[in-house]
């Protein structure tokens, strides 16, 4: 009885082990065109515009955003999805800046961008819209 017992607990923990695994594995980033927005201290919501591009197992963004009539356009240095964070870099006026986004319940992804001085702006990135209807 006792042998049959650890045996079936044995069992159950085998057949469940990828779906822990599934569970922890990170988000991926779907390619194409997102949408989204920033919102820097003092400046509200700005809409941004992103691409992005997943050749092989790397991910490449770039951005743009319109401020006050001036195009600015940026390339996100080193993004990279590690423990289900969303991690790259940028430079925005000469000045560098850090940023981490986790995933959304909706497909989107938040987080805080940081200038050097720790000055937190937010950051939201919204995948394209699905095609052709119901999508399971």
């Amino acid at each position: 009885m006792i042998k049959t017992r650890h045996f079936l607990g044995a069992l159950l923990l085998v057949a469940l082990m990828p779906l822990a695994a599934a569970a922890q594995a990170p988000s991926k980033l779907v390619a194409g065109k997102w949408t989204g927005s920033v919102s820097p201290p003092e400046m509200g919501e700005l809409p941004m515009a992103f691409e992005v591009k997943t050749p092989g197992d790397s991910i490449q963004i770039s951005a743009s955003l319109n401020v006050q009539g001036q195009e600015m356009a940026f390339t996100f240095a080193n993004p990279k999805i590690a423990d289900g964070v969303l991690s790259f870099t940028f430079d925005a006026m000469g000045q560098a800046i850090s940023c981490a986004l986790k995933p959304q319940e909706d497909g989107s992804w938040l987080g805080d961008c940081k200038d050097p001085a720790g000055s937190p702006a937010v950051m939201k990135m919204v995948p394209p819209k699905k095609e052709g209807g119901f999508h399971p």
